[in-house]
């Protein structure tokens, strides 16, 4: 599991052990990203629900999730891939790049405060599939970032505001 080499995944396990099914998180990395259609048949990449990092030379630069658990109807059909593929804030996917722009309100005026990209040749994108584990994933998703902050005093690059 590459993201533990980082050291922000080992203090989860313990907050879900409530949990009968947390082996039935499944995580993935897709490395080697050429461009945006490499991404695009990427076995990897699953239309299932989760959360999913943005790696640019092994530091952390975003978390995001796709997918809610609904009481009536059980879970939403935007997953991961849909959720990569599809962005368009605070990032969107170009052909070989991610553009990011961190946006702020200030005096009823939304201002451009921070952009950049991330190029697919120092990028890796790890997922962990939460489908079978009933674990929501805004729910992990920002214990996650809560461990990242803890560490680091800050939010990865890209996440604006938890």
């Amino acid at each position: 599991m590459g993201i533990m080499n980082i050291g922000l995944c080992g203090k989860f396990s313990d907050f879900f052990k409530c949990s009968k099914k947390i082996t039935d998180i499944s995580y993935e990395e897709i490395t080697n990203i050429i461009s945006r259609e490499s991404l695009l048949k990427s076995r990897e990449l699953k239309s299932e629900q989760g959360v999913y990092l943005f790696f640019e030379n092994s530091e952390l630069a975003y978390v995001g999730s796709a997918g809610k658990y609904r009481s009536l109807i059980g879970e939403s059909t935007q997953g991961i891939r849909e959720r990569i593929l599809n962005a368009s804030a605070p990032y969107s996917i170009w052909d070989n790049t991610i553009f990011y722009q961190i946006r702020e309100r200030k005096d009823d005026v939304t201002i451009s405060i921070r952009a950049g990209y991330l190029n697919f040749d120092k990028l890796k994108i790890g997922i962990f599939y939460t489908r079978k584990s009933k674990i929501i994933p805004s729910a992990l998703e920002h214990l996650l970032i809560q461990t990242y902050v803890n560490e680091h005093n800050n939010l990865p690059k890209i996440n604006n505001e938890l």
